[in-house]
């Protein structure tokens, strides 16, 4: 299968790769945050620089760390709203 054929696979791997990276390492949710703006501004960078396979691989990390933020995130109390039955 060719790329083109699905544009957004490596996004979605490397997102997931991010969710698995965290059940491994411990991440802080403000660090990750901060990575995942610095890397997608290091992406915007090399995109208006023209350097584009440097901005699709800083653009793949921040999905990593972005999937990473999401697995960092604390989970829900008991008592909260989402938790809440449906009529």
């Amino acid at each position: 299968m060719a790329l083109a054929a699905a544009p957004l696979l490596p996004p979605a791997a490397a997102f997931a790769a991010g969710i698995v990276l965290a059940s491994w390492l411990p991440p802080k949710a403000v660090v990750l945050a901060g990575v995942s703006a610095l890397l997608l501004l290091a992406g915007a960078a090399a995109l208006c620089l023209g350097r584009d396979r440097l901005a699709t691989g800083a653009l793949l990390a921040a999905a990593v760390s972005l999937g990473a933020l999401t697995a960092a995130s604390p989970a829900v109390p008991a008592d909260h709203i989402a938790r809440r039955m449906l009529p």
